[in-house]
């Protein structure tokens, strides 16, 4: 593992080495866990450093992740094969709204950082009517993030949206092969489109909507049944997350993104302005109810919009951790 000696010394600053150890002073032997990630966005960067920087073993979680699309990122953790779900909104209130168990315990991003790129000859929002957009599938948080965009100009059903099924490599291939006007994509697919031509319309996080874009979640089940681990996942989460902001970070935080995203540093860098602001505003990460409560108006499933938000979403563990 990577531990270049300025984080271990941000990380003595924040107070997050002492990790767990044994009664008799030897170190604990790590609990394995796996936590599944639906798709390569800087969004799951308190994940991808918090494993990087050896932060998980420091509460004796030896945390191994693994990405994979939604549906089958919720069935992994549902059936047990992984134990950490870490996907957007949509994903864990269908998935509950379905019969399932998950809840939220932590938020990735309480606002949507994606943003809708177009083609050059489109300058405005309204340049869009009776053309076609690009997302990945019908539900996910990029799906809702593009209807709350559109709905707030006044667009929804007079914009096609159409569904490429191959997550953001397979909308960005639509919007280059011409056959969507633009298509709505994160961080830090988000420079690959501006390094072909394409540019900015909409940017989620200024529109200010609230959306929970991403959260980590488990099953009621599994946290009744392993607490301690669950909380152990959640220190070192934490302690990642209080990192991310920290100047004397960056280097790895960027080099971190690059590595799991797959793309060079000049990239990566952009991911990283564009997460700074979340990771900078929010010290302790909980789930937003109004960011859970618009998820449930834009969901598919027609029980969405009676369900209660707090139904889905537990802070009260990540708000004692954080004390």
């Amino acid at each position: 593992m990577r531990r270049p000696a300025v984080l271990v010394a941000t990380a003595l600053a924040v107070g997050i080495l002492g990790g767990a150890g044994s009664a008799g002073g030897q170190p604990a032997r790590p609990v394995p866990v796996t936590a599944v990630y639906s798709v390569p966005s800087a969004v799951f960067t308190p994940l991808f450093v918090g494993v990087d920087e050896a932060l998980f073993r420091k509460y004796g979680i030896d945390l191994t992740l693994r990405m994979a699309n939604g549906a089958a990122a919720v069935a992994a953790v549902a059936s047990g094969e992984a134990q950490i779900l870490a996907s957007g909104g949509s994903e864990v209130v269908d998935a509950d709204l379905g019969g399932d168990h998950l809840v939220l315990l932590a938020a990735l991003s309480n606002y949507p950082v994606f943003s809708l790129y177009v083609a050059p000859d489109i300058r405005t929002p309204q340049d869009l009517a009776g053309k076609k957009v690009a997302v990945d599938k019908p539900g996910t948080s990029i799906y809702m993030a593009t209807r709350i965009m559109l709905t707030h100009y006044g667009l929804w059903g007079k914009v096609q949206v159409v569904t490429t099924g191959g997550g953001i490599p397979g909308i960005i291939a639509a919007v280059e092969r011409g056959l969507a006007a633009g298509g709505t994509v994160s961080p830090p697919s988000t420079a690959i489109l501006a390094a072909r031509g394409y540019h900015e319309l909409v940017n989620g996080v200024v529109l200010g909507v609230p959306l929970l874009q991403a959260g980590i979640s488990v099953e009621r089940p599994y946290l009744e049944a392993h607490r301690e681990t669950v909380e152990n996942v959640l220190r070192g989460f934490l302690a990642a997350w209080r990192m991310l902001p920290t100047p004397a970070a960056k280097p790895a935080v960027v080099r971190a993104i690059q590595h799991y995203t797959r793309v060079d540093a000049a990239k990566a860098d952009v991911a990283y302005r564009a997460f700074l602001p979340i990771w900078a505003g929010s010290p302790v990460p909980t789930v937003r109810r109004e960011a859970v409560a618009n998820e449930l108006a834009y969901d598919l499933n027609p029980g969405a919009r009676a369900a209660d938000p707090g139904r889905f979403v537990d802070n009260s563990v990540i708000e004692r951790l954080a004390r």
